[in-house]
């Protein structure tokens, strides 16, 4: 193997028989998915603590906004990419353990926390960097059980290439995607988010905007090297996700920019 490549290891699982759920199997995606959503709600308090917001309206926020995400994660994950299983099997739509859509799960977030805003006239711009603060931490930490589980297959390269990971049960070298996005995405905008804007904090929203921006710009580019997803036109679920969602950060910006804005509650 050459030295440029990193190896395909494959970790142990546990399959499991549920009441009512059917076949289970556990990985190591699971756990460590739950460790992030418990350690970013702590980096999300403690955030919100630091600007002085009210502990009990973050708490309810990061909760419902979980929550909300994780079901559109969820339904994004069946129907964009399969469909005809609802038709079958229509209890699928709540079994969320059956698959989730990491940029689903960003818009069904982004979705629920607008609404909630809204109906408990909350400043959108004040709350937003705790709940991207949190997010970025609990996504990271989800991307880890992404690697490790290597259910983003990317595109076939020679082991020579940087970042191959190999070989694959196929016998291929391939780009780990969520590996690729973990090193080269999510590592470098938890550094700027961690690191220097912690020590100099942002204006109110700004840290939402950057995250958004920078997360989606580079994700929008490493989805054309995935070689197993589901593609309407030219662009994967995920690209349109981003394009979305860029366009929620672009209008962010400017409303945070206007001098005019203003709040109730």
């Amino acid at each position: 193997m050459s030295v440029l490549a990193l190896p395909y290891v494959s970790l142990p699982t546990l399959p499991v028989e549920l009441p009512r759920l059917g076949s289970l199997t556990i990985t190591v995606f699971g756990p460590l998915v739950a460790i992030g959503i418990i350690v970013g709600y702590r980096a999300a308090m403690a955030y919100a603590a630091r600007q002085g917001l009210d502990d009990k309206i973050v708490d309810r926020l990061v909760v419902w906004v979980a929550a909300g995400g994780l079901l559109m994660a969820h339904w994004v994950a069946v129907l964009a990419y399969h469909p005809e299983s609802v038709l079958t099997e229509p209890w699928i739509l709540v079994q969320v353990h059956r698959g989730i859509a990491s940029t689903g799960g960003f818009v069904g977030g982004a979705l629920t926390f607008a609404w909630l805003c809204r109906r408990w006239r909350l400043d959108p711009i004040r709350h937003a960097d705790a709940i991207a603060y949190g997010l970025l931490l609990a996504f990271s930490i989800g991307r880890i059980g992404c690697s490790l589980v290597h259910d983003h297959p990317g595109a076939v390269v020679s082991q020579d290439v940087w970042l191959a990971v190999g070989p694959w049960p196929d016998g291929t070298y391939r780009f780990d995607l969520g590996l690729t996005e973990l090193l080269l995405v999510l590592v470098p905008i938890g550094a700027y988010v961690y690191g220097f804007a912690r020590r100099s904090p942002a204006p109110p929203g700004a840290l939402t905007v950057r995250i958004a921006i920078a997360y989606c710009s580079l994700r929008f580019w490493l989805d054309f090297l995935r070689a197993e997803d589901a593609r309407y036109g030219l662009l994967t679920p995920g690209q349109y996700a981003c394009i979305g969602l860029l366009l929620a950060a672009l209008v962010l910006h400017r409303v945070r920019r206007s001098p005019r804005t203003t709040f109730d509650g």
